[in-house]
């Protein structure tokens, strides 16, 4: 049977976790082909839901055990094998005089149906609650405020103790960039940063293909499928898109090492690419309507269509303030020498390019702007770049990694751009 195994952090980027082969117990799983509709997996406490135990399950008609208005709907829903697997039907169905929440999909040759008891929404409507977390997004009128706003917003709206916008970096690590809590004394990541092994290259691609992700409580007794092996492919069910999908034992781990006993991740998706998450965490196990989640992914989906409209303003804004900037310092360069033009005057090249500190080196005098490293620093820097760099720009994010002599002033230069602007001696601006 396909299991997840132990925790071995030695191992975290190569887990399968999209075939896990259990499922979450807070539902019931059934999977059925989608021509005969015929059940021929199943996962969970099936008796409390169909009053039949797995094995008594498999091989029953789908309509025997939800009723034919339920069939219908999803009869309409997949017969056409086009349908995108992301696409999901959300039913309401009665079983045993029970009212459950039922949502389904189409993927690897199976409709994958999940079943959860039905609870409490935080409104009559949720797609109009919704709506109003949408407006609310309206009034931010810059990056920031609208990551703030995302995470009040999702807070107010779902319980959690602590909700995070956490950003995803050019290099794939992450910062939380905005979060909102339930009290202060709830403890704060804002601003904390994490490497990119905090969420592996595989879990990034299911949060990209996938809106949201759940988990009501996270110490739970994961349950198998029945059979391991999807019957129509023979390979363990792919259950990328299923809401119910076991969580690796490693996140699990991770979660109680930070006192989080119930989670929720929505993606925040830019430009088809992960920009980021909003999650959420919860000190204390927190069931939320399968509705509910469904109106969240929706929000989600809004929320990362105003998000990179902002980002593409914000953009553009920079673009215009650059050649205005850019302008003036060429002006200035024309009537003051180079040093004076770039750091003497306002504005000057930090005005130009977001950094902390500027060495304008000319005829071996240095001429600086911000934090930068001493003289002997800069001497010693520019001999290497002499040396074994050529001429025009270099760039580079970790230059300890290069020139190790700079790990003598990370906290005032971490990473570097020099531009080379004469031959003769060489001098730099850095």
């Amino acid at each position: 049977m396909p299991a997840f195994g132990d925790p071995d952090l030695r191992s975290c980027d190569q887990e399968p976790i999209h075939v896990p082969g259990f499922i979450q117990p807070y539902g019931a799983l059934v999977a059925f082909d989608p021509e005969t509709l015929e059940i021929v997996l199943v996962a969970g406490n099936t008796q409390d839901y169909f009053g039949f135990a797995h094995q008594d399950l498999i091989g029953r008609k789908l309509e025997t055990q939800i009723g034919a208005a339920a069939k219908v709907r999803l009869e309409a829903q997949f017969s056409q094998k086009s349908v995108a697997p992301r696409s999901s039907l959300a039913l309401d169905i009665e079983l045993h005089g029970a009212q459950i929440e039922a949502t389904a999909h189409l993927h690897d040759d199976l409709v994958i149906l999940e079943l959860e008891p039905q609870r409490p929404l935080p409104a009559p409507d949720v797609l109009d609650f919704v709506h109003a977390m949408i407006g609310r997004l309206q009034s931010a009128d810059n990056l920031d405020p609208l990551l703030r706003t995302l995470s009040a917003q999702v807070q107010k709206a779902t319980g959690f103790d602590r909700v995070m916008v956490y950003r995803f970096l050019e290099d794939d690590s992450g910062c939380v960039v905005a979060e909102s809590r339930s009290s202060d004394h709830v403890p704060s990541y804002l601003d904390l940063h994490y490497p990119a092994s905090d969420i592996p290259a595989q879990a990034r691609e299911l949060y990209r293909r996938n809106w949201i992700r759940y988990i009501p409580d996270a110490v739970y007794t994961p349950m198998p499928l029945s059979p391991a092996l999807n019957p129509k492919t023979g390979l363990p069910l792919d259950l990328t898109y299923s809401r119910l999908r076991a969580v690796s034992p490693i996140h699990l781990e991770y979660l109680a090492n930070m006192g989080v006993r119930a989670s929720l991740s929505l993606s925040l998706i830019v430009g088809g690419k992960l920009w980021g998450l909003i999650a959420c965490h919860a000190a204390a196990p927190l069931y939320l309507s399968s509705r509910l989640r469904l109106a969240l992914e929706v929000f989600a989906q809004l929320a990362s269509l105003h998000l990179s409209s902002t980002i593409e303003l914000a953009e553009a804004t920079d673009r215009i303030h650059a050649r205005n900037l850019h302008d003036q310092l060429m002006r200035a360069m024309s009537l003051h020498g180079l040093a004076e033009a770039l750091i003497g005057l306002r504005p000057n090249l930090l005005d130009y390019i977001r950094a902390s500190g500027v060495v304008v080196r000319i005829e071996g005098k240095n001429f600086v702007l911000g934090t930068t490293p001493d003289d002997a620093q800069i001497e010693a820097l520019v001999k290497w770049l002499s040396v074994t760099q050529s001429e025009g720009v270099f760039c580079i994010d970790r230059l300890s990694q290069v020139f190790p002599e700079a790990r003598s002033f990370l906290d005032r230069g971490a990473g570097l751009l020099a531009l080379s602007v004469s031959r003769d001696p060489r001098d730099y601006v850095l």
